[in-house]
């Protein structure tokens, strides 16, 4: 049998940064989840008809509507991920050991949500760019 896995343990400076960085990232996906609630919220009554001189000429979605889907993943997607990550490293410092791997992993989801959201808006302006030409 294997043994269990010795406790982490981090210094006091260690230990602070990473409350620092808990804290941020909580008001990071605060910030992250509000815009993108603000944005959604945008879309959602121009493509209803309010105000009404959006209304008229139903105009199909554009390029811009199509780069800002990929945005609005990112910010709504790294917010809740970015909470979590918060939340995981508070249950470590409340004596959660296992807490501390889920937290990073968070993070690495956080990042690499942002890399393919980054990289499929990069494609959708390249193609409405191309197609403009």
């Amino acid at each position: 049998m294997t043994a269990p896995p010795k406790p982490v343990e981090l210094s006091l400076p260690t230990r602070a940064r990473l409350r620092r960085a808990g804290s941020w990232s909580r008001l990071v996906a605060v910030f992250g989840l509000v815009v993108g609630a603000i944005i959604i919220a945008g879309y959602a009554s121009t493509f209803a008809g309010w105000p009404k001189e959006y209304a008229e000429p139903k105009a199909p979605m554009t390029a811009v509507d199509l780069t800002a889907i990929p945005m609005l993943i990112g910010l709504v997607g790294g917010g809740v991920l970015l909470w979590g990550y918060a939340r995981n490293v508070a249950a470590f410092f409340r004596q959660d050991e296992s807490a501390l791997p889920r937290a990073f992993r968070k993070l690495r989801y956080s990042v690499m949500l942002w890399t393919f959201g980054l990289a499929l808006m990069t494609a959708l302006s390249a193609v409405s760019a191309w197609s403009k030409l």
